[in-house]
């Protein structure tokens, strides 16, 4: 941060925006997310389809991009990541 402006080179490859003063800040990422289960309670999961987990999961995820993450991680189990692998349960 600086209370001087910056010096701008102007090129013809640069957009310039004017931010009115305020602070421009990239998106954040979120190492750790569980799309489809992080805001399902246990009950509406265990008594539901899987479409509609996967509904809730898009709204989830609408909300997490409104609070300003860009990227998120979903973290699988090895068993759900094996299954995605090889379209097939496993036994561990």
């Amino acid at each position: 941060m600086s209370a001087e402006a910056l010096a701008i080179i102007q090129t013809d490859n640069v957009t310039m925006i004017d931010g009115g003063g305020r602070t421009l800040m990239p998106g954040l990422i979120d190492m750790h997310w569980h799309s489809a289960y992080a805001t399902i309670p246990m009950a509406i999961g265990l008594n539901t389809d899987l479409a509609y987990h996967t509904l809730l999961a898009a709204m989830a995820n609408k909300e997490v991009l409104l609070r300003g993450f860009t990227m998120v991680r979903e973290t699988l189990t090895r068993m759900a990541r094996w299954a995605l692998l090889n379209r097939g349960p496993t036994r561990n």
